[in-house]
């Protein structure tokens, strides 16, 4: 320890208040004097290094790999100063390994005495051979020896020079007897030992041979032998040659085997064949004449041939056009030419012997444009599915270059069902019953690819279901009939849309759905607001009286661009386009109470919307942050709370499902909202304190109308919302199982 922190030490012990601090901080001291490094806990396996804290010097064995004394030098890293802690057979006690001569650490003599010194000697089962670590600082350890009482591993009279051997003395607090014990990283093990040499070259009696073995892995370097070599040829140990002059012809097997140079050497062997012909092999020579022609796009497939020489024959070529390619082996040539041309192409092949013979050949190789069918969907319908229930079929196409690429185009799947891109799969489980209408694409792999479409249809049974349903309007009758109450934007019950104020519109077939075409125009002056544009589907059904009620909702909705309205629209209908703020509403349910309070806020206590964050301004199309949303109202007439819940950015020309639940109740209600996904609530409150609603005997009659409605600020132009089939339920499956 330096004079400056003994004196800092000194300073702390007198003027510490409690003694265990003292004690702590003044270990504390020690420590920073003693280590020189960091290191962790060491335990058996460890790959270490051993550095006496007071020289700094590590310890070493010379890189002897027989009986030697140990002693301290340099820290270099070699693996003389690399040890592996390998537990002894008595507990808490390790060996401590050097790595490169796998010798232990022992106490020469086996001496029980101080003064002896540390060697280097063959591992057995023996105390002088066992060592315990005790901690003294992190990392730093006393050396305890396994055959002595009190004694601990120092070096010779505390030296701190090079070449100062170890020995065991009595324990003291003094550096000379620390150790600095740090995990060194693990030596990679070497790669598995393998011949690579596949096969031996021909050889003619009377001349002159040379093949070198080869091998990989293990440690290098390699000693070869082998047996059944012919007369006149031999085998390097030291480079695995085999040369000389073959005097006997015949086939001989020969065993090769080749050894690495580890400390715990490795060993294969390989069986060879080795030809030795009486005279020379007649002339290598390539005996295909001609090339077959190909056609881009299509599979093609050839094999060059050739005589003389030794076999096996090793073939290479130039000139061969993209999408070809030569098999080395066996002289094929394959693939699918993707480029028509006229290719010349030069082949060659050099036979086995160890002085390989050669022969060339250039071919013309032609390659016409591609005469490819055109790309076709095969399939036309599609099996029916059942909601609840694992569903799988595959699309079918013909003709373009595969592999194809599937996609839909317009319409959708049924929520649970999807489509492989790769495979034209469509499978999955479909969560609700209904007929599902979509476009289905599908391109082929050419440079300039083909398309093909097809219009197909998935019909999606009703599986197990529960429950009552309140209404069913699944439009079935092929108009709007089954809304008894229609308003064509002129403030009356049913009416007309021959007038243009306002148009409700059945359309048998958008991007595969049923729908009501809803659309307002610039005339239309509908009640209950003069200065809006409404028109209504609505119901105003006791079902949802002011007694504690639940229900559940499921339709579809689609807010339409020009791209849909080119394909589907009727007369009056224009894209969908929002008004600024948030009087765009769809669906709705209104308080009918008759009469209303005059502190009433508001009609309905729950809506659904498409708003946006321009401020209300007649005659403007909203474009800030379009959303759907959902506002919620409870509380009584005079004060509502309301809070609005949006959705994701709006999609046009998507077909969202939607389903609701809502509890009316004074108490506690709920309100979920399911938004293309029948599984988990995009919004779910179980425990509304009061959604709103007004108790019985308020105001006579007090009922819950359902009102679907675009119901707008006035504007100058028109705009339509597509509406699905409608269900309303007791229970979640029976809406999802009742179209």
């Amino acid at each position: 320890m330096s004079p400056e922190l003994r004196r800092f030490a000194k300073i702390v012990f007198n003027h510490a208040k409690l003694i265990n601090l003292t004690i702590v901080l003044f270990s504390f001291i020690l420590g920073l004097a003693d280590l020189a490094g960091t290191a962790v806990a060491q335990t058996a396996g460890s790959t270490v290094t051993i550095r006496n804290v007071r020289s700094g010097l590590c310890v070493d064995n010379g890189a002897s790999t027989g009986f030697s004394t140990l002693f301290q030098a340099a820290c270099s890293g070699a693996g003389s100063q690399s040890f592996t802690l390998s537990s002894a057979p008595a507990t808490g006690y390790y060996y401590l390994i050097n790595n490169a001569s796998r010798l232990c650490w022992d106490i020469v003599g086996g001496s029980y005495s101080p003064g002896a010194l540390l060697q280097q000697y063959t591992c057995v089962t023996a105390t002088p051979e066992y060592f315990r670590l005790r901690v003294v600082n992190p990392g730093v350890y006393h050396i305890i020896p396994g055959n002595s009482s009190g004694l601990c591993v120092g070096i010779l009279s505390g030296s701190t020079a090079p070449g100062a051997q170890l020995q065991q003395r009595s324990c003291t607090n003094s550096s000379t007897f620390k150790f600095l014990i740090t995990v060194a990283a693990p030596v990679p093990a070497p790669p598995p030992l393998t011949v690579t040499t596949s096969s031996l070259p021909a050889a003619t009696v009377g001349s002159s041979y040379n093949t070198a073995l080869q091998a990989t892995g293990g440690v290098t370097p390699y000693s070869w032998s082998a047996t059944g070599l012919p007369a006149g040829l031999a085998l390097s140990t030291n480079t695995g040659q085999i040369s000389g002059t073959p005097s006997t012809a015949g086939n001989y097997t020969v065993s090769a085997s080749v050894r690495d140079s580890g400390t715990s050497p490795a060993a294969m062997s390989k069986t060879f064949t080795l030809g030795i012909t009486s005279t020379p092999p007649p002339a290598l020579a390539i005996t295909t004449t001609s090339l077959s022609a190909g056609t881009a796009g299509s599979s093609y497939s050839t094999v060059l041939q050739a005589t003389g020489g030794a076999t096996p024959y090793s073939w290479s070529a130039t000139g061969l056009p993209a999408g070809l390619a030569l098999n080395s082996g066996t002289g094929q040539i394959s693939g699918t030419p993707s480029t028509a041309g006229n290719y010349t192409v030069a082949a060659s092949v050099r036979d086995s012997q160890s002085s390989p013979l050669t022969a060339s050949k250039a071919f013309s190789l032609s390659i016409s444009a591609s005469t490819v069918s055109p790309v076709s969907i095969l399939t036309t319908s599609l099996p029916t599915a059942t909601s609840g229930s694992s569903y799988n079929t595959m699309l079918q196409a013909s003709g373009g270059v595969s592999p194809y690429l599937w996609s839909i185009t317009t319409g959708q799947l049924p929520l649970g069902l999807s489509l492989n891109a790769s495979t034209g799969v469509i499978s999955g489980t479909p969560s609700a019953s209904g007929t599902y209408g979509f476009t289905a694409a599908v391109r082929d792999a050419q440079s300039t690819p083909q398309t093909a479409s097809q219009a197909l249809q998935v019909t999606v049974a009703a599986g197990t279901a529960s429950g009552t349903i309140y209404d069913n309007r699944d439009m079935s009758t092929g108009n709007l009939s089954q809304w008894i109450n229609r308003d064509f934007g002129l403030g009356t019950n049913v009416g007309s849309n021959q007038s243009g104020a306002g148009y409700l519109t059945y359309h048998a077939d958008v991007a595969g759905r049923k729908a009501a075409g809803m659309t307002v125009t610039p005339t239309a002056h509908a009640s209950p607001a003069a200065s809006s544009d409404s028109v209504y589907l609505w119901d105003p059904t006791q079902y949802w009286n002011y007694q504690p009620y639940e229900i559940w909702l499921r339709t579809s909705l689609m807010f339409p661009s020009a791209a849909t309205l080119s394909t589907t629209a009727a007369t009056g209908e224009a894209p969908f386009q929002p008004t600024t703020g948030d009087w765009n509403w769809f669906l709705e349910f209104h308080n009918d109470s008759n009469s209303v309070p005059t502190c009433a806020k508001e009609y309905a206590n729950l809506s659904m919307d498409v708003r946006d964050d321009d401020a209300v301004q007649s005659g403007v199309v909203g474009t800030k942050n379009v959303r759907m949303s959902m506002r919620i109202m409870g509380g009584n007439d005079c004060t509502p709370n309301t809070l609005w819940v949006d959705s994701p950015p709006l999609e046009w020309d998507h077909w969202y499902e939607l389903v609701l639940h809502i509890k009316w109740d004074p108490a506690n209600g709920i309100v979920e909202w399911y938004l293309d996904n029948f599984n988990t609530p995009y919004y779910s409150n179980l425990n509304i304190p009061t959604l709103y609603t007004r108790p019985a005997g308020y105001v006579n009659p007090s009922y819950t109308s359902l009102t679907l409605a675009n119901y707008r600020w006035h504007a100058t132009w028109n705009s339509t919302i597509y509406l699905g089939p409608l269900v309303v339920g007791s229970t979640k499956s029976s809406v999802l199982n009742a179209f």
